[in-house]
């Protein structure tokens, strides 16, 4: 993936009979700005996975907890039952 810094730094070769130069460099500038929030919006979002995925892990391995202390307390209250 192109990063902003890339696409400021690109420099295309000029030609006698080319693009006007202006329109080039304004419609790279724009692009350039486009780019760049997009690029960080992806940053961010794959920052805010990380975490996402975190919490879930978090999460998950309380479950498991309580699924254990759930078959533990299981036992002792069909044993008080049976009784």
């Amino acid at each position: 993936m192109l990063t902003p810094i890339e696409i400021q730094n690109k420099i295309f070769k000029s030609s006698g009979l080319g693009y006007d130069k202006k329109d080039v460099d304004n419609f790279v500038t724009e692009v350039l700005q486009s780019y760049e929030a997009l690029y960080r919006e992806k940053m961010e979002l794959g920052d805010k996975i990380n975490v996402l995925t975190e919490g879930l892990q978090y999460y998950k391995t309380i479950e498991k907890t309580l699924q254990k202390a759930l078959v533990l307390a299981e036992k002792p209250a069909e044993e008080t039952k049976a009784e």
